[in-house]
């Protein structure tokens, strides 16, 4: 017996079934935005703060996958969230 809740933005709710993705990754991160999304709307959110909410995740997400092949001792966050006026640069994009 199969307990799925149907919470909005519940994976079973946002991903096909029985269906073999050509990128899974892509496909469950979008799944995983798009539910989040949902999760918002349900808690009566503005669209406008929703819509900021989802542009700032794609654009962390777009930004660590640029970052990520690159070498260095930082991750790809700590390089987002270093502060602009830091003495020391970043050691994945070498901005400070």
């Amino acid at each position: 017996m199969s307990s799925t809740v149907d919470l909005p933005g519940a994976a079973h709710l946002v991903l096909a079934a029985d269906v073999a993705y050509l990128e899974p990754e892509t496909a469950v991160f979008t799944a995983m935005v798009d539910g989040w999304g949902l999760q918002q709307r349900t808690r009566f959110l503005k669209p406008a703060t929703i819509s900021s909410r989802l542009t700032l995740l794609r654009r962390v997400a777009a930004f660590c996958a640029r970052r990520s092949s690159l070498a260095g001792s930082r991750s790809p966050m700590s390089c987002w969230t270093s502060s602009p006026d830091s003495a020391r640069a970043c050691d994945i994009c070498g901005r400070h």
